[in-house]
């Protein structure tokens, strides 16, 4: 086994070796970004709408949301029925395709439905997830989708982001319930998620 060694002169290093060139070529786009986006918004206040339309722009999140794409993996959800019994029948696909192991079932009889078994509970630790969509491909009901848009999932407490079968059946944003949130009116404090 040979072993290859690569002559480096310390003295009187390639430029490539050093991290100004760099630095400075991101400076630069940085700055040509700038200007140009600088003298866009400058036409767009004398009149040029299509100036101002081809400038890039900051959106004021929270207040101002994105518009997600339709087949982005948010959040999950169970589909209910019209009489409100989910539609999951516990056949355990989903927790058997999920990487993760974040989905636990537990089945139970099922009386007065035409399915056998449904979901006694029905988990989802959405700190293990890592939004795969496994589940909802492996659902041969089509019970478990990830379509909700709901994407804030940030929170103080790792009980918040267990999803339990009535979460799932009727999914809401993952909310802080620390101290500073304690007696608060959640409208006022998070406006986008009323």
């Amino acid at each position: 086994m040979s072993t290859r060694f690569v002559n480096i002169d310390l003295v009187n290093p390639p430029a490539t070796a050093l991290y100004y060139p760099a630095v400075i070529g991101g400076m630069m786009v940085t700055w040509k970004h700038f200007v140009v986006n600088m003298f866009r918004h400058t036409l767009g206040l004398f009149g040029n709408k299509q100036a101002a339309k081809d400038a890039s722009f900051t959106l004021q999140y929270p207040e101002v949301m994105r518009a997600l794409p339709r087949r982005l993996r948010s959040k999950h959800r169970i589909k209910v029925h019209e009489d409100g019994r989910p539609k999951c029948t516990a056949c355990m696909l989903c927790e058997t395709a999920c990487p993760d192991f974040c989905i636990s079932i537990t089945p139970a009889e099922h009386d007065g439905s035409p399915e056998e078994k449904a979901p006694l509970e029905f988990r989802i630790d959405l700190d293990r997830c890592c939004f795969c969509g496994f589940c909802v491909e492996a659902c041969p009901k089509d019970a478990i989708h990830m379509d909700t848009q709901i994407m804030e999932t940030a929170s103080d407490r790792r009980e918040n982001f267990v999803m339990l079968l009535p979460d799932l059946c009727d999914p809401k944003p993952v909310i802080c319930s620390g101290q500073e949130f304690a007696g608060k009116d959640l409208d006022k404090v998070l406006p986008h998620l009323a």
